[in-house]
């Protein structure tokens, strides 16, 4: 499915949980209201969606994304990554 910021009727990402979950404590149950704020993460060259991700989630991915090397070569950013159906991805 392709992402469109404007579609008002695809289900909330607040729905789900977030699909990184638990990655380095950044929104296990316990941490920051961070957890409440749910997007719909998607790959900017194609616009497929990836999955849902809480906000602190959704700015790790877009600085992988932008090819930022401190999280290059973390294998879950990257098995994340591959959930794009269009692209092979920075790695």
């Amino acid at each position: 499915m392709t992402y469109k910021p404007t579609d008002r009727t695809r289900e909330r990402a607040a729905l789900y949980p977030c699909a990184l979950q638990g990655w380095r404590g950044l929104c296990t149950p316990h941490s920051s209201a961070a957890v409440n704020i749910m997007v719909w993460d998607h790959c900017h060259a194609h616009g497929y969606i990836r999955g849902p991700l809480c906000a602190r989630h959704n700015g790790r991915m877009r600085r992988y994304d932008a090819g930022h090397t401190r999280f290059a070569d973390d294998p879950d950013l990257i098995e994340y990554a591959r959930r794009c159906s269009g692209c092979d991805g920075p790695w």
